[in-house]
């Protein structure tokens, strides 16, 4: 059935990474066509704008401050990282995939990447800064 094959992909997804703690199938109607939390299959919730985003056809983030889900399940100890990308068929938007990770579990990988990019600006800002002064004493002599 079709709802055993999103919960095997749900299952896979929740196994390739551990931070995943939730994950929901939303319908065109904005109806939860699937959940790894079986309660919310077929319900509705209060619409986002991320939702309405994803189901317009656009990639959607934020990060939620709170312990708790979209639908105010409690989840994780910190912040969530909430993710919604559209699911498309033949070209047309037929819904909506959200993620939500723990947002804490990733801010060291964050702070990682973060760190590399401003030492990366900073080599290169010295590397500019040495051609320009070895060019200024080549001109001068």
């Amino acid at each position: 059935t079709e709802r055993h094959w999103w919960a095997s992909l749900a299952h896979q997804l929740m196994l390739a990474d551990p931070h995943l703690l939730r994950f929901r199938v939303w319908d065109a109607d904005m109806r939860v066509a699937y959940s790894n939390n079986t309660a919310q299959i077929g319900k509705a919730f209060p619409c986002n704008t991320d939702l309405q985003a994803a189901l317009s056809g656009h990639e959607a983030m934020h990060v939620s401050p709170a312990v708790t889900d979209t639908t105010g399940d409690h989840v994780g100890s910190g912040s969530l990282l909430v993710t919604y990308i559209p699911i498309r068929n033949d070209g047309h938007v037929i819904g909506a995939y959200e993620a939500e990770c723990d947002h804490g579990a990733l801010t060291p990988r964050l702070d990682d990447a973060r760190r590399t990019i401003w030492e990366s600006v900073a080599a290169g800002t010295e590397r500019r800064q040495r051609r320009h002064r070895l060019a200024d004493t080549l001109g001068r002599q």
